[in-house]
């Protein structure tokens, strides 16, 4: 049963030509009875809808529907899909669209060119897709359904981000029983692995980005306190050079801090939303993101002195005696050793913690449900194994590869 989760909300976006059962779907997956197609309120200048809809948990569910895509606006929709999908794409993940939800008919013959095309751009932009195949319950649709899963990986997508639905039970032709409904544990499953991955995947280059934004303002402060306080009877003095390095290490302190307050927040933001979402939709979400703390260590600059003795041993030993009033050249020339000092911290620094947030993401995507997952299925399939063993290797064999 899944808990409250009230003043909670989640973005989805639909993509599927018309007729091929998106409505139904969204109706199957979230229990709930949503707004008929184009009544929805129209969020840019063609035909994206937004609806929303309240999920039995409390939580609210923003739908983004690409009603009206059709082959002979292929090339429009595909703008309009990826514009929508950017434009949500920013450092609060409230916004972003959590789950895309691509439909396509199994009964389809083949998928068609555009599709392909929006499919292969959504995931080259980072993008986790769940490719939902409709229709499944139709009379000899195994071999349609087989043709579309290999057209689909062979796009890039895996046979576990393709899941066959049926929304609607209904008696077949020639059946006296209705087909059940398949399909929504699996879309839940994966839309939590899918928010977790993207979280691993967009957090890095965010953070990324946000510590250079940081580093370089320092640079520039520095540089320019520098310039500020040199004249020409100071700048060979060994008291102005340790009054620049001190501004400068205690300036790259801050930053440090603020990259590291900044990297608990959204940290913190992204798994207490996961947390939410996971019960919202009835499931364990394990203890993922408890575990990724941050410590930057700033190595150079830590002892004041000492780097400012190395940092213009190169030009003490060439000025002359104190009392000396440099000129022009000299000062800038000093100003330019301050200058390159404080390029080379920044660069080091901004290696250093680019490499460690892609690091995380490595160590975010090996804890995700997928993978978890995965691992469980084969610890499990493992044990049957063992147990099937002794009653009849060849039946367990061939149960293995299939699971596998």
């Amino acid at each position: 049963m899944s808990e409250k989760v009230d003043n909670f909300s989640t973005n989805v976006l639909i993509i599927g030509k018309s007729g091929v059962g998106k409505s139904s779907l969204l109706n199957y997956i979230f229990d709930q009875q949503l707004a008929e197609t184009g009544s929805g309120k129209p969020v840019t200048k063609e035909e994206i809808f937004k609806y929303s809809m309240t999920h039995p948990s409390g939580m609210t569910v923003y739908v983004f529907d690409t009603w009206g895509l059709e082959a002979d606006k292929a090339d429009r929709w595909t703008k309009l899909i990826m514009d929508e999908v950017k434009a949500h794409d920013c450092a609060d993940i409230c916004d972003w669209f959590h789950t895309i939800l691509y439909c396509i008919s199994a009964k389809s013959a083949r998928i068609e060119e555009f599709e392909r095309q929006q499919i292969k751009l959504l995931l080259d932009a980072g993008n986790r897709v769940i490719v939902c195949l409709t229709h499944c319950d139709a009379r000899n649709i195994e071999q349609s359904i087989s043709a579309l899963t290999a057209e689909l990986c062979a796009i890039g997508l895996t046979e576990k981000d393709i899941i066959q639905t049926v929304s609607v039970s209904k008696k077949l032709l020639g059946s006296t029983e209705a087909a059940p409904k398949r399909g929504r544990d699996e879309i839940l499953l994966k839309i939590q692995s899918n928010l977790w991955e993207t979280v691993a995947a967009k957090l890095p280059s965010q953070l990324t980005a946000y510590a250079n934004k940081k580093i370089d303002e320092w640079y520039e402060h520095s540089c320019a306190y520098a310039r500020s306080m040199i004249n020409s009877s100071n700048a060979n003095s060994v008291t102005f050079q340790n009054a620049v390095m001190e501004e400068a290490t205690v300036q790259l302190h801050n930053v440090a801090s603020k990259i590291e307050a900044e990297y608990r927040k959204r940290v913190t933001e992204a798994t207490d939303y996961y947390k939410k979402l996971c019960s919202a939709i009835s499931l364990d979400a394990g203890d993922f993101g408890t575990n990724f703390e941050i410590n930057i260590v700033i190595e150079k600059f830590k002892d004041n002195s000492t780097a400012s003795e190395k940092a213009f041993e190169a030009v003490t030993h060439s000025l002359p005696v104190i009392g000396y009033f440099l000129d022009n050249s000299d000062i800038q020339y000093i100003n330019s050793e301050f200058k390159r000092k404080f390029e080379d911290q920044a660069d080091d620094m901004k290696t250093g913690l680019a490499r460690y947030f892609y690091s995380l993401s490595e160590k975010m995507m090996k804890s995700s449900p997928q993978n978890q997952s995965d691992k469980k299925e084969k610890r499990v399939i493992t044990e049957d194994i063992i147990v099937e063993h002794e009653l009849e290797i060849c039946n367990c064999e061939l149960e293995f590869n299939a699971k596998i």
